[in-house]
Formats: C-alpha cells, sequence, structure tokens
C-alpha cells in the first residue's frame, strides 16, 4: 500500500472518519461501513467471484462494495430502490468533497442490510485493499469483562465455519503479497488487508467469513487468551500506552473511557471463572 498513501477524500453527510494507508474507513451512528479499491476489480470474472458473496443477502451483502467494480467509474449514481438480496446495489449521488490534487474517484452505495459502502478508484495503485468498521469498541464492554471487544478482534481471525483452517486467512494473503492487521478503538473495531489486485475476491470471500460464521473454538479461545495478556504485558512498557492510561484514570469514574480497555487474563479469564 505503499503507493496509496495521499489523503482520502471526505463525503459530506456527518459521517466519523478514520484514514488508514491508502483507504477511506468510515463509521456512523446509524453502523459500520465498508470500503473497498476496485481498480484490480474490473473484470467480469472478479465480479463474478464478489457477487457470489452476495447469495443469501443479509449480512453477506456487504461485500458488494467489490463486486460492483466491475462497472468502474461508469456505474451509474442516480438514486434508486434498495437492490434485492444478492443484486448489486446502485450508487448513491452523495457529493464526495475532495482536493485538486486527489485523482482518485469515489463511490457510495446502501445495500439491503442498510451497510453503506464506499468504493475508491485508483489507478496508480498497485494492490487492491479493503476495510470493515464496525461499530462496536471498547466503550461497549461489560463492565465485568473489559477487553472483551478487543479479545472478539482477536478471534475472529481463527478460522469460520467456511474456512476453519485457522491459517487459511493469513496464508492466502502472504501467497498473494498481502497483509492484514485489525485494531480496536473506542467506539468501533476495524479489520483491514492488502492484496494483489487478482486476489481480491478470494480475499473478500474469506474476510466476509469473519462477519458472517467465525468459529470461536474452546482451543482458540484459550490460545488467544494468552496473546492478548502477552500483548497487554507488552504495553506496559510502552510510554504512549502509559500515557494512554493516565488519561483513561484522570476520567469520571462511571465514563467508559475510565474503564481498561486492552483486557488481560485477569479480566477476560479469571474474573468470568468466578461469575
Amino acid at each position: 500500500l505503499s503507493s496509496c498513501q495521499t489523503p482520502a477524500a471526505t463525503p459530506q453527510d456527518g459521517a466519523g472518519q478514520m484514514r488508514r494507508r491508502g483507504f477511506l474507513l468510515l463509521s456512523s451512528a446509524t453502523g459500520a461501513y465498508a470500503t473497498v479499491n476496485w481498480q484490480a476489480a474490473t473484470g467480469a470474472g472478479a465480479a463474478a467471484t464478489l457477487a457470489s458473496v452476495l447469495q443469501g443477502g443479509h449480512r453477506r451483502s456487504y461485500c458488494a462494495a467489490a463486486a460492483v467494480a466491475s462497472g468502474g467509474p461508469s456505474c451509474s449514481s442516480s438514486a434508486a430502490s434498495p437492490p434485492s438480496a444478492g443484486a448489486l446495489p446502485a450508487f448513491d449521488p452523495l457529493e464526495v468533497q475532495k482536493p485538486a490534487t486527489d485523482y482518485r474517484q469515489y463511490k457510495t452505495a446502501t445495500l439491503p442490510n442498510n451497510l453503506r459502502v464506499m468504493v475508491i478508484s485508483d489507478t496508480k495503485c498497485d494492490r487492491a485493499a479493503a476495510a470493515l468498521s464496525v461499530k462496536v469498541g471498547s466503550i461497549f464492554d461489560p463492565k465485568e469483562i473489559p477487553g472483551l471487544a478487543h479479545f472478539c478482534e482477536h478471534m475472529l481471525f481463527l478460522g469460520t465455519e467456511k474456512y476453519p483452517n485457522e491459517g487459511d486467512y493469513n496464508e492466502y494473503l502472504a501467497k498473494n503479497g498481502g497483509s492484514s492487521n485489525a485494531y480496536t478503538a473506542e467506539t468501533v473495531t476495524n479489520y483491514f488487508f492488502g492484496v494483489k489486485p487478482e486476489a481480491l475476491g478470494g480475499a473478500l470471500d474469506r474476510f466476509a467469513q469473519f462477519f458472517v460464521a467465525p468459529l470461536f473454538s474452546e482451543d482458540a479461545t484459550a490460545r488467544e487468551l494468552q496473546a492478548v495478556d502477552s500483548e497487554h504485558s507488552k504495553n506496559l512498557q510502552q510510554d504512549s500506552w502509559r500515557q494512554s492510561q493516565l488519561l483513561r484514570n484522570s476520567a469520571n469514574p462511571e465514563h467508559p473511557l475510565h474503564h481498561f480497555m486492552t483486557g488481560n487474563s485477569e479480566t477476560l479469564r479469571d474474573r468470568p471463572e468466578k461469575l
């Protein structure tokens, strides 16, 4: 994604915004947003592959972000009624305000499940990328289980019903020059990846299953608890994390910002066992 670091445009709809190395991540009060670079998905084969993810509609339908890419910049931006489950959504007439130096093209769509999607065309980018921002972050953790949102972020990478092998997603990306990561913020959790353009369809299909049918196996749960605990131990040595904790500790004890958000073995395993 090193060739895709120009500032992203800003949609004029009052949504909160986050920028992440070449693609725009969005969240709003009405739900989650997804983004995808359509540059490499202009072939009919890629569109068919991605459209197949839509079958069954509902939660799977957010992957239409890549499927509509087959139309490229010529896709219609006129207003239309919501598409039926499995159909490619019409683009919204949302005006996107961007600086004169931004050569990229932007389209937005609302899927049948009300998920907002932004599609970005960047002809100078040598990788395809996608991200999904889920409207659940650390401030939504139950008081008795701080760190739960962060722990769930970790668990989604560890197998799904369609791809039960824990390493399938990362192996697929590695074989196709890709990488992925995620982060848990106060109000959202964001998942993202970059990959060779020709591998976008397979990556999106695997990515989609995170939010359709994750396994949450008992064995993986025990191992990932240790991983989160190790991450917390590492954070204790970082000045930036200590500064953040000082800010949290000074907040109103009744406000979610005051709570511990990373999680560790005590909050995610020991305390729940006593409940």
